[in-house]
């Protein structure tokens, strides 16, 4: 019995040393979890924002990370033995270490490479993360950017650092984007006949984020175009009823008031809504930081004499007793 415990122990000492080569190296793990996010069992699927707070199997983080020694700025040069400064893709499937690899052509039968710390205690590595782990871009490693399409979650892990004898803490992404959901019902039936059916809605959004990497303070902007992200659309047109129709949801950049444009068939060249958010106290937000990782939810109201309404409801990202997906 002695001997198979011994057996046990050398296998498990043999396990933990398998990712250190013989110059010393010690290969580059992380674990990754999403801040200030409540636990949830629901997976997150192509087209939605990612759901929880700590991966799973059934709820995978892929994001693009990034490995360099110079702080702040992630250029992509692999070099031997340590293949830094690399930018990779990295699944994170529980609480776990994950090892990072580089593949150079993932193409070919080659085998990825491991990042490594330098031996020298003295020099750090400097880590961050981007979700999702495609679309993001950067000429010169220090401003990154990312279109905002209005079906991507859009995710941040601020830099961390860590070296040969002190490895990484846990990587934490924040969300940078707001998710809005559009509802829409009539006040009666004869308001639902005047306007039509509705055969477009959209709402109003800068179409690029940038994060800057230099900046002491905020590092993440919403720039470029004012753009109208599509939420619904049915050329036939849906009648309003007098219960809620769920119009789909977006995530946008945040802002403290939307515009929303709706087209009816009845009013095809459209009606525009303004909707000024509100926090939990139903107080108008000051600020467009406020609206950042939040779900906003809007209700429009169809009355008569060409009259729409627009409610805004703060609610919790990760309800558990409500579906609340893209669609």
């Amino acid at each position: 019995m002695e001997r198979k415990i011994i057996y046990i122990t050398l296998l498990a000492v043999l396990w933990s040393c398998s990712r250190i080569d013989d110059s010393g190296d010690r290969f580059i793990g992380l674990s990754a979890g999403v801040a200030d996010m409540e636990v949830s069992t629901r997976a997150a699927v192509a087209g939605t924002p990612y759901i929880g707070s700590a991966p799973s199997e059934t709820n995978p983080l892929n994001a693009s990370v990034w490995f360099s020694t110079v702080a702040g700025n992630y250029l992509h040069n692999p070099a031997e033995p340590t293949y830094l400064p690399c930018r990779t893709t990295m699944t994170f499937e529980g609480e776990s270490m994950t090892y990072a690899d580089y593949d150079d052509n993932p193409t070919d039968n080659s085998p990825a490479v491991s990042l490594k710390y330098p031996t020298s205690n003295e020099t750090p590595v400097y880590c961050i993360g981007l979700y999702p782990a495609s679309g993001w871009s950067s000429s010169d490693g220090v401003e990154i950017s990312h279109a905002i399409t209005g079906a991507e979650d859009l995710m941040f892990a601020d830099q961390i650092t860590g070296t040969w004898n002190s490895h990484f803490p846990k990587q934490q992404y924040s969300h940078l984007l707001t998710w809005v959901k559009i509802n829409f019902c009539a006040m009666t039936m004869e308001a639902a006949r005047q306007w039509g059916g509705v055969t477009e809605i959209t709402i109003s959004s800068k179409d690029k984020l940038e994060i800057d990497l230099a900046e002491t303070g905020e590092k993440v902007s919403y720039v470029g175009n004012d753009i109208k992200i599509k939420t619904f659309e049915n050329a036939e047109g849906v009648l309003p009823s007098l219960t809620s129709t769920e119009a789909g949801s977006v995530l946008c950049s945040p802002a403290t008031q939307y515009t929303v444009k709706i087209k009816t068939t009845n009013n095809p060249g459209g009606k525009e809504i303004p909707i000024i958010l509100t926090n939990l106290d139903y107080q108008p937000l000051t600020s467009s930081s406020e609206a950042v990782g939040k779900l906003f939810i809007i209700s429009l109201y169809f009355s008569p004499f060409n009259v729409i309404e627009g409610t805004c409801t703060l609610n919790y990202w990760n309800d558990q007793n409500e579906d609340l997906y893209m669609k």
